[in-house]
């Protein structure tokens, strides 16, 4: 999946963002200890910030037990930070082929259907 990227249309303006989750990340996400040292307090104040950020509730436990245990596949990771990270900035959230995208030079002007789907350059 590394050649993977998450494509969502933002909503404040309709364009389109990219998102490439770190190598660090997915490896957090499988082997987990990231959150270990934080009290059950802590973790809880992590998930109401979250909430109120616009995380849905079941994205803000998904990734608390991400940081916490770990045990996500790649894709699985994928889907959390297109749950966790992207959809509270856009809809239409895609796990995309990176060569499916358009040559980033006009990037400012990529557009989607309002259901998702391909890019194309609105010049």
């Amino acid at each position: 999946m590394t050649n993977k990227r998450i494509v969502y249309t933002r909503h404040n303006d309709g364009g389109v963002s990219v998102c490439t989750p770190t190598p660090e990340f997915l490896q957090i996400a499988k082997l987990g200890g990231w959150w270990n040292d934080l009290t059950p307090r802590q973790i809880e104040r992590q998930l109401q910030s979250k909430i109120a950020r616009g995380v849905t509730p079941e994205a803000a436990r998904r990734f608390a037990i991400a940081m916490l245990f770990g045990g996500l596949s790649e894709k699985q990771a994928y889907e959390l930070v297109r749950d966790h990270d992207c959809a509270p900035l856009g809809h239409s959230c895609e796990i995309m082929d990176s060569k499916d995208l358009p040559d980033r030079t006009h990037r400012n002007h990529w557009r989607r259907s309002p259901n998702g789907g391909p890019i194309w350059v609105d010049p």
